[in-house]
């Protein structure tokens, strides 16, 4: 894998930044948790014929948890919390 020749956050301070990711880290959870009873009673929510993409509840499932492992591994020790 190449590394960034940038810094991926450029700024100085990158805990507001950190802090935003974190949140909307959490919403995207939160959304995903929302949205499996609604895949569950209606299927047809959740597919996309064009790029055979659907969202039932083992993908919703599968994006959480991803995300609360980024969020432990990635955006919490960048905080050092």
């Amino acid at each position: 894998a190449k590394k960034a020749i940038k810094p991926l956050i450029p700024v100085e301070n990158k805990e507001p930044v950190l802090l935003e990711m974190l949140a909307i880290a959490k919403a995207e959870i939160q959304n995903a948790k929302n949205t499996i009873p609604l895949v569950e009673a209606n299927s047809r929510l959740g597919y996309e014929k064009e790029y055979g993409y659907s969202a039932d509840k083992e993908h919703l499932e599968w994006k959480i948890r991803l995300a609360e492992k980024m969020i432990e591994e990635e955006l919490l020790p960048a905080l050092h919390v």
